[in-house]
């Protein structure tokens, strides 16, 4: 029975990060570029502290790469908000 309630505490806080990674990076792009990527963007995955973010265009990846630093900060800032630490996070760009 708790392992169980560990395995959905995990699969929770994943997708927490997987949101808040991809409201992060939807919010900055249209900050910064006035573009709202939301269909742009296929995937988000992790593992370990590599984010893989999965787009449909390699122009909007690009773009992201400009804006990489910016992403990564804020989106430290806003998890460790909510408890949730990544050492050495690292954001790649598909």
């Amino acid at each position: 029975m708790h392992i169980g309630d560990s395995i959905r505490r995990k699969n929770r806080e994943t997708l927490v990060i997987k949101s808040l990674i991809w409201k992060t990076i939807v919010d900055i792009f249209k900050e910064k570029k006035a573009i709202d990527i939301t269909d742009f963007i296929i995937s988000i995955t992790f593992r370990g502290s590599v984010i893989f973010v999965k787009t449909s265009k390699p122009m909007i990846n690009y773009e992201l790469l400009n804006i990489q630093d910016t992403i990564k900060n804020e989106t430290q800032i806003k998890l460790k908000k909510i408890g949730i630490v990544i050492k050495d996070m690292e954001i790649r760009f598909l």
